[in-house]
């Protein structure tokens, strides 16, 4: 999702991500805020609405932590790029000079996982695309993460050309070196 929030500000939302200390913190807490709430209900003395509300105050932040969003604000007026993590309410994050970043790529990343049961191995294979800015620190940003080699990019062209900066596909540079390679055995 992309959304202009004013005229030279942009918003490039990487959605709920479910990944890190945060997500885990809140579903610690969603755990507890429904341990209380089920003891609460089991008790049947003069604690039990006190653990029942102990229970659903701690489900807010919980949830909270839990569906907090990632993403990207380019600001274009004053040339700044910040990675935040939205909280329904407000976002947090630092800004960089967007000028500390020369380049932008696209990345393939490849993950398999393989499951073993008594009687079969399951094979899972995750396959992703990610456009990332890359400073000259070597400190990157990622902008958007695709599932779709050809989203990901038009994505990366897109924004090499707003920000006037180089593109490097990866992937490209890896299908030609497995070609070459293959090229080279045959011969």
């Amino acid at each position: 999702m992309y959304q202009i929030i004013n005229m030279n500000t942009e918003n490039i939302s990487q959605g709920f991500t479910f990944k890190g200390a945060l997500s885990f913190i809140g579903l610690v807490i969603i755990t507890i805020g429904i341990l209380l709430i089920v003891s609460g209900a089991q008790i049947g003395e003069s604690y039990t609405l006190l653990l029942i509300i102990s229970g659903v105050i701690s489900l807010i932040p919980g949830i909270v932590l839990l569906l907090s969003a990632r993403g990207v604000l380019i600001d274009y007026n004053n040339k700044q790029i910040m990675p935040y993590t939205d909280y329904f309410i407000f976002k947090t994050g630092k800004w960089h000079l967007l000028s500390d970043y020369y380049r932008i790529i696209l990345k393939y990343t490849y993950e398999s996982q393989i499951m073993n049961s008594k009687c079969n191995s399951t094979d899972y294979i995750t396959k992703s695309f990610d456009v990332l800015l890359i400073s000259e620190s070597k400190q990157s940003i990622i902008l958007k993460e695709f599932n779709d080699y050809e989203k990901a990019k038009l994505f990366m062209q897109k924004y090499a050309e707003q920000l006037n900066i180089e593109a490097v596909d990866y992937f490209e540079i890896i299908k030609e070196r497995i070609a070459y390679r293959k090229q080279y055995v045959r011969r």
